[in-house]
């Protein structure tokens, strides 16, 4: 009964995804835009603020993780991940 008021819904994350990007905030983002494109601006605004904080939740616990005292390179890999998205940075050790 519940499934015929309140059917499930399927949310597709993919690898190219951001990290930060969890079939909620997706979810969010897909009501948001269509908040935006029916003119309900205010109700817009307020989704993307819930959508930020979601996200900086998420890029502090990923920072977190790493000890920067032990780690320095490795920290600042992932620095640069959160302020520039993905890249193709590879480290050649030598």
């Amino acid at each position: 009964m519940l499934n015929r008021y309140y059917p499930e819904r399927e949310t597709t994350v993919t690898t190219t995804d951001p990290y930060f990007v969890t079939p909620v905030v997706k979810v969010m983002l897909r009501k948001k835009n269509r908040l935006m494109r029916a003119g309900r601006v205010e109700e817009a605004t307020a989704m993307t603020k819930r959508v930020r904080s979601i996200i900086n939740k998420c890029n502090s616990m990923h920072l977190r993780r790493y000890d920067t005292r032990r780690n320095v390179r490795e920290t600042w890999m992932k620095v640069r991940e959160v302020t520039q998205g993905r890249s193709n940075y590879r480290e050649t050790v030598s």
